[in-house]
């Protein structure tokens, strides 16, 4: 996610990807399902940007969003920090997302 976000900052839809550490297939159990996708809907209903589609898949996810901020990467930040920090269930060694 962060990628495409440092490099672009345009308003539009972007298609936002990313994976866990050493890509570990840990959407496979529902609380970690779970977790994730109340943060993608809670980052929507915060504002963060506005949710077309997506897809959790056991070692990734994929996302159409629009930014509502005038940087994509805040939105970006808020998904995966809130994620990672707010729910130690999806963390077993370290942070469960690739650094990019």
């Amino acid at each position: 996610m962060s990628r495409i976000a440092g490099r672009v900052k345009q308003s539009g839809v972007y298609f936002v990807t990313t994976d866990t550490w050493q890509r570990r297939q840990i959407f496979l159990k529902p609380e970690p399902a779970r977790v994730i996708l109340e943060q993608i809907l809670k980052c929507r209903e915060r504002g963060f940007y506005k949710l077309h589609a997506f897809v959790v898949m056991p070692e990734h996810l994929h996302m159409l969003i629009t930014p509502q901020s005038s940087a994509p990467k805040s939105a970006s930040v808020a998904f995966r920090g809130h994620a990672v920090t707010n729910h130690h269930s999806l963390i077993t060694k370290g942070s469960q997302w690739r650094t990019s």
